[in-house]
């Protein structure tokens, strides 16, 4: 089994993704600009309709929400416990 153009394609793409969020990153300094732009390339890269970035908060050891795409203002959760809320928390 090795792998197929589908899996090399789709492994390209993602490579693509990361230089571009990278490159915007270093050459933006507005943090919500960054944010929002990071969230159309994975949407328009990935094709999901529902995404989110969540930042730590070492002091309180929880993740917030600081930009979504395809939420509704209150629908899903705005904070979790790392370690501890939903499978974003377990990850983090």
């Amino acid at each position: 089994m090795g792998i197929t153009g589908k899996d090399l394609h789709s492994s390209i793409r993602e490579v693509a993704v990361l230089q571009e969020t990278t490159e915007m990153i270093l050459a933006s300094g507005d943090t919500e600009t960054v944010l929002h732009q990071t969230l159309l390339i994975v949407r328009n890269y990935f094709g999901v309709s529902n995404c989110a970035i969540f930042l730590v908060d070492k002091g309180a050891a929880e993740l917030h929400r600081r930009a979504s795409n395809g939420y509704e203002r209150g629908e899903g959760r705005e904070r979790m416990r790392i370690g501890a809320d939903g499978i974003v928390g377990y990850v983090a």
